[in-house]
Formats: C-alpha cells, sequence, structure tokens
C-alpha cells in the first residue's frame, strides 16, 4: 500500500508541475504616481489607506525636518501628505477628510511649515505640530511622540541629517523597534540619553561608535541595496535617490507590502542592483513617481532583468519535471508489477482457503459412501448418520464455524422470524421453534437461523 501511495504522491506532484503556468517572476509590476509629489503622496494614501485617525503633513519642499518622521508612518500606518511652505492644496485636504482623519501631526517648524497652513488645516482636524529648534532636536520630537504611541518603540537609530537617503531607507527596516534620530557631529544631542543601537551609514558620515552596529554602502544607491538584503521579502519598492519625496511618502507602501525602498537613479540602474534582481525570487515591484523621477527606460530594464531570473528559474523547474517524470515512470512500472502480484497472491489465498475447507469436507463424504456400502438395519444406519453429521460439525469447529444460539431470545443480528406464535408458556422473543440452523465464523454470519418467535 505504501508504494501505491507514493504513485499517487508523485502522479499529483507531477500534474501540478505540468499543468501550472510557468514561474512568473514580478507578478506584478505597479507604478504610483501622480502629476508631481503632492498629488502622488495623496495616491498613496489613497491607494492604502481606507480610514486612519491620524495623518502626517511635512514639507514636499525641505527634507531635514521632514525625514524623520517616515517610521512613525510605516508603524501606524499614517499616510504622509505634504504641503508647500505658504499653501495646502486641495488634494491634500480633501485626503485628510476622506480618511476620517482626527488628528494632523504637523512635523517641522514654521519656517518649513507656515502657520497659514496650519490654519487652514486645523479647519479640517486638529492639527499637533511637532518642532524642534532644528532638524536634531526635530528628530528628537518625533521619537519621543512615537514612542508614546508605542511605549516598545525604544531602539534608537542614527542616521545623518545632511542627507535624506539614508534615513528614508533605514524607516522601514526600524520602525517596530525605534524610530530615527538624526546626528552629526556638533549637532547638540545628548549621547548619554540617546545612545545609537544601529546606525546607517559609514565612519565618513558619523565617525565614532566603534562597538555599533552599521548598515552602509559606498553610495546611497548601495546603502539602500544593503538593506534590502537584510528583508526577508521577495517583494521591492523603488523611489528616486535624486530627491526626497517619493521615498518619503513610500514608507507606508513599504509596510504594506513588507519590502524595502531601494533607491535608483531617474535614468539608469546601478550595477549590483541588477545581479540582486537577477538572483531574488522578486514576486512584486512597486515603483513610486512619475517618468521624470524614474524613467520608462529604468522600468524596462528592471522588467528586463527579471525575465533572465525568470528564465533560470523555469530552467531549473524544467530539470525537476524530468526527474518528477522519470520518478514516475519508475514508480509506474513498480505498481504494475505490484498489482499483478497481488492479484496472483489473492488467487492464490482463495484456492488455499478453498482446499483447506474442501480437506475438512471430504471425510464426510468418505463416511457417507461407507455407510451406503454397508449392509445393516435401519438403525446401524441411523448411528452412522448420526456419526457422519458429528463429524460434519467437528469439521466446520476446524473451521471456526459454529453454529448460532437460538436459546436467549430472538436477535435480527442472527436470526430470521418467518412467524409469529402466541404461546402462554413462552415471553415475548422467545424463539418457539428452529426451522434452520444458523451458522456463524467469528462475527460473519454464513447464514442465519430460520425460527418462529413469540409474541
Amino acid at each position: 500500500m505504501r508504494k501505491v501511495r507514493n504513485y499517487f504522491i508523485a502522479l499529483l506532484c507531477f500534474a501540478l508541475l505540468i499543468f501550472s503556468p510557468e514561474k512568473n517572476f514580478a507578478k506584478e509590476i505597479n507604478r504610483i504616481a501622480g502629476p508631481d509629489r503632492y498629488k502622488t503622496a495623496v495616491e498613496i494614501s489613497k491607494r492604502y489607506v481606507k480610514t486612519t485617525d491620524r495623518v502626517i503633513v511635512l514639507s514636499g519642499e525641505n527634507y531635514p525636518d521632514a525625514i524623520s518622521a517616515s517610521a512613525m508612518s510605516c508603524e501606524n500606518e499614517y499616510p504622509i501628505l505634504l504641503t508647500r511652505k505658504n499653501m495646502v492644496s486641495k488634494e491634500v485636504i480633501e485626503e485628510i477628510k476622506r480618511v476620517k482623519a482626527k488628528e494632523i501631526i504637523l512635523v517641522g517648524g514654521e519656517s518649513t511649515i507656515s502657520n497659514s497652513v496650519e490654519k487652514e488645516l486645523s479647519k479640517v482636524a486638529k492639527v499637533n505640530r511637532i518642532a524642534g529648534k532644528d532638524r536634531y532636536q526635530t528628530s528628537i520630537k518625533v521619537f519621543e511622540y512615537k514612542r508614546k504611541l508605542n511605549p516598545n518603540s525604544t531602539k534608537v537609530v542614527f542616521a545623518s541629517g545632511k542627507n535624506f537617503a539614508d534615513a528614508l531607507v533605514a524607516a522601514p527596516y526600524i520602525y517596530s523597534e525605534g524610530s530615527i534620530i538624526l546626528y552629526d557631529a556638533g549637532c547638540g544631542i545628548d549621547l548619554n540619553k540617546y545612545s545609537p543601537e544601529l546606525i546607517f551609514g559609514g565612519e565618513s558620515s558619523l565617525p565614532g561608535f566603534k562597538n555599533v552596529k552599521r548598515i552602509y554602502g559606498k553610495d546611497r544607491y548601495e546603502t539602500s541595496l544593503k538593506v534590502a538584503k537584510e528583508f526577508n521579502s521577495n517583494n521591492i519598492v523603488f523611489a528616486s535617490g535624486e530627491d526626497f519625496p517619493d521615498a518619503l511618502a513610500g514608507g507606508l507602501v513599504a509596510k504594506k507590502n513588507n519590502a524595502p525602498i531601494v533607491l535608483v537613479r531617474g535614468d539608469k540602474i546601478e550595477g549590483n542592483l541588477t545581479d540582486y534582481l537577477k538572483e531574488k525570487d522578486i514576486e512584486k515591484v512597486i515603483i513610486l513617481g512619475g517618468k521624470s523621477s524614474i524613467s520608462k527606460g529604468v522600468e524596462n530594464k528592471v522588467e528586463e532583468f527579471l525575465k533572465v531570473g525568470r528564465k533560470d528559474e523555469n530552467k531549473k523547474l524544467s530539470n525537476e519535471v524530468d526527474a518528477l517524470k522519470e520518478r514516475l515512470l519508475r514508480l509506474t512500472a513498480e505498481y504494475d508489477n505490484y498489482r499483478k502480484r497481488t492479484a496472483k497472491e489473492k488467487e492464490g489465498i482463495y484456492t488455499d482457503a478453498c482446499t483447506d475447507v474442501l480437506k475438512e469436507i471430504l471425510p464426510v463424504a468418505d463416511n457417507l459412501e461407507r455407510a451406503i456400502a454397508v449392509d445393516g438395519t435401519v438403525e446401524d444406519l441411523k448411528k452412522g448418520v448420526e456419526m457422519t453429521i458429528k463429524g460434519f460439525i467437528n469439521s466446520l469447529e476446524k473451521l471456526g464455524v459454529e453454529e448460532i444460539d437460538t436459546n436467549n431470545g430472538f436477535d435480527p443480528n442472527f436470526h430470521q422470524a418467518i412467524s409469529v406464535v402466541e404461546d402462554a408458556n413462552l415471553s415475548t422473543n422467545d424463539i418457539a421453534q428452529v426451522y434452520q440452523k444458523g451458522y456463524k465464523r467469528g462475527d460473519k454470519v454464513i447464514r442465519y437461523s430460520m425460527v418462529t418467535v413469540a409474541k
């Protein structure tokens, strides 16, 4: 039976591989974009947020205050919307209304987002402005606010405040454990109070901190790829490495798709990234921003590299199918031999069983022949028949056959009632008369007892 089971398992695997389509790398290649950075952020919110208690509004013109808020967006799934310093667009206002936000987290001082914009936003929902005297102190305040929302979010992560790239690619990686604090030499942050457990950036950008783990590459593109390799994900989010807004709003996209943010140039793909795309089993690609941020040529190149990986994988699958075919053929031959042997064995078992029964029954026939051949009285003949019957009963007992009991009342499992009688001397269901004896072997009834039952 084990061989039969293996046969069908192999057959099933074979069918699944044969009748399934070829493995399709990058089942989805999507682009999320609006006419500009502000509308792209709105499109991301529309794509991933139905309703939320809070939205985060950041500057779309200056990154320093804005970039520290990305981890908070990732962790709490608050959409990031962008505004100009002195004007908030009607699309942003409408989006805040659509998601039914009760609070607007406005990150940055009035030099970044004016008081007039704050007043305009306050007409839609309560505004909570988070701002410090500079980008470094603003990042501290964002860290504390995020920790208040989630007391377990205590990990301190440093990234340089002099560029946006490291902080933005770090957010999807560390959001659940902590937040990004912007740090540079002489920024005034108290290292006794805020000591980093992880740093994004090399010694050249953040010197010191000898015993702290770092994630970095030779440039922002290689750093983002290093972060991607830390992820256990087959999805990837591409954003421009030449400007910050799309990657800033895209932290939520990365969170929703369990994906890293990988930075690319607008018009070409770096060499290390091509190897990553060929080797990685990519399921989903999301490109953030319009074709002015990441060109159609880059998108086509990504698809081309994924196809190379697809061909390699399909070749591997083809080899697996060939191996399964060979195994299936072997198992088919083994099963056919097994079936033939089993049929022959069954036939042999049946023949042996019949032979055993006949060996026990034939002496009865011998006795009857001898009884007929003997000249004797009726009494002698009767004794001979009685002895033959006794021998027959003994033969049945040797075969495990026994007479069905009729002394303990009617049982439909063993008796068949052919009539019912009224008898004052019998109880209901007592057997009044046996017309034909019944026999069984173990629990198997060979012949039911034919009886009359008292009512």
